[in-house]
């Protein structure tokens, strides 16, 4: 059980770990950044393998993922043509591909690579593992995760936010001066200028190896122009270790055809820029590929054994839940048998009850005859109250409205209702006045709804206009 919760707390130890480090493996020193601050640690003495594992003991690295910027001292690079593979099979395939061009055996590199900006080739990186050997071997040591393996010219790349297309002058401490193109941020041209050795600035400066140094770059800068149509190289980006950047800038741009400027705002050293962009872009170089990272082994010997002890805890749990719901499920039917005899019992008895008292067909025949007597009585009463209700209601409103009816030019002589007639009679005083007093009817709640059945306009004996006016409930 305490093996099972020591591994639970490791592998939550591991899932939760979000801690991030770059560090950049120069020729001068190693360099670190860890949450926005960047230390240098000089391998002169011990060197970088001494350095790294000094500094990576640290309880503070403890369970970090470490991103790796390897200097150019630490890789080879090539441009050979574009391999008809997916880019992601290419750090696979490359090794093969670059074995005539390398001393060294397929099985003893790691290589991968980058499509060159509207060219049918690509820039391949190559690293020795009798590099990464060592490298690996250190960060296993200090128990951190390896993340990826960047070249330091993919990360130059990055490292301006501004320009996409630029050049750049590099030289990190003890290194020679290096020229780096990018084009949309991709490296299209590198090369490294032997011959002219740092310091060129500062108390030791020396014109003629400035002037060397300007004659060098110009010429790169010609090549790209007549090389790369699609992109403009108008700017120059200077970051040297061993230079005072601001007298350099201004050497140079009195000597070359290009607008020349410092990287950074700020005097950083090389080593500093690259630990600190490492970590902040996303690079399309990995030299070190899935394919070489170990496999998590998830079915290890304590994890089979606890596997089985949680499946086991389950069953047994299973099996006790299913016992006890058998159990009352038992105890349910034993009382409900019991209930169900007590009730046949009952149903028997009242069965003999019932044929005790079976009622006799003379009975029954009166039963009957009586429901039919109050059968008919219901009904002879329902009829009389709806004539009573009939009479004392539908008259009166009638009555009434009619009173509301009344105008000059109409005399009512006669009314007569029943109930479902209405014949009025009397004396107009012209013909038309008849029909202009029926209309009003129908603002009448009593009187709307009346279907006429004759209306009879003539004159009497002495001449007078009448008329009778015979009307029947609507519907009936």
């Amino acid at each position: 059980m305490n093996k099972m919760v020591s591994l639970l707390e490791r592998l939550k130890g591991k899932s939760s770990s979000t801690k991030k480090v770059s560090i950049a493996l120069l020729e001068d020193a190693v360099y670190c950044s860890f949450d926005n601050n960047v230390e240098s640690f000089s391998v002169k003495e011990k060197g970088w393998e001494k350095t790294l594992l000094k500094l990576l003991a640290e309880e503070q690295y403890a369970n970090s993922s470490i991103v790796i910027v390897l200097g150019s001292h630490h890789y080879q690079t090539y441009q050979i043509e574009r391999p008809e593979l997916p880019e992601e099979e290419w750090s696979v395939a490359l090794p093969f591909l670059l074995k005539d061009l390398i001393a060294e055996r397929v099985s003893d590199i790691v290589a991968d690579g980058i499509a060159l900006p509207n060219s049918n080739k690509i820039q391949a990186y190559v690293l020795s593992k009798r590099v990464l050997t060592p490298l690996l071997a250190i960060l296993e040591k200090s128990q951190v995760e390896l993340d990826r393996i960047l070249p330091e010219d993919e990360v130059w790349g990055q490292t301006h936010q501004q320009a996409e297309d630029f050049l750049l002058l590099h030289q990190s401490a003890h290194s020679n001066f290096k020229i780096n193109a990018y084009v949309g941020r991709d490296i299209c041209f590198h090369r490294t200028i032997r011959g002219v050795s740092a310091p060129l600035t500062g108390p030791q400066a020396s014109s003629l190896q400035i002037d060397g140094l300007a004659l060098e770059m110009q010429r790169s800068i010609d090549y790209l122009s007549s090389q790369i149509k699609q992109a403009q190289f108008h700017k120059l980006f200077i970051c040297c270790d061993d230079e005072v950047d601001e007298e350099l800038t201004s050497a140079l741009e009195e000597r070359l055809s290009v607008k020349v400027g410092t990287l950074m705002d700020e005097d950083k050293r090389c080593g500093e820029v690259l630990s600190h962009y490492a970590l902040g872009a996303q690079y399309h170089v990995n030299l070190y590929p899935e394919h070489l990272k170990p496999k998590k082994e998830f079915f290890t010997l304590p994890v089979v054994a606890a596997s089985w002890l949680i499946v086991g805890l389950v069953m047994l749990s299973y099996y006790g839940f299913n016992e006890y719901q058998i159990r009352n499920e038992k105890t349910k039917i034993t009382r409900l048998s019991d209930q169900s005899k007590v009730l046949k019992t009952q149903l028997s008895e009242l069965k003999t009850m019932l044929g005790e008292h079976k009622p006799s067909p003379n009975k029954l025949d009166a039963v009957v005859r009586i429901e039919k007597e109050i059968k008919a009585k219901e009904a002879s009463l329902n009829a009389v109250g709806q004539f009573d209700n009939q009479k004392q209601v539908g008259y009166s409103g009638i009555m009434s409205a009619l009173s509301r009816l009344g105008r000059n030019d109409i005399s009512l002589s006669q009314i007569t209702i029943s109930q479902n007639t209405l014949n009025v009679s009397g004396l107009p005083r012209t013909p038309s006045a008849v029909p202009g007093w029926i209309k009003q009817f129908r603002n009448e709640l009593d009187l709307v709804g009346r279907n006429f059945e004759q209306l009879n306009i003539g004159r009497n004996d002495d001449d007078i206009v009448t008329f009778e006016l015979q009307a029947k409930r609507g519907g009936e």
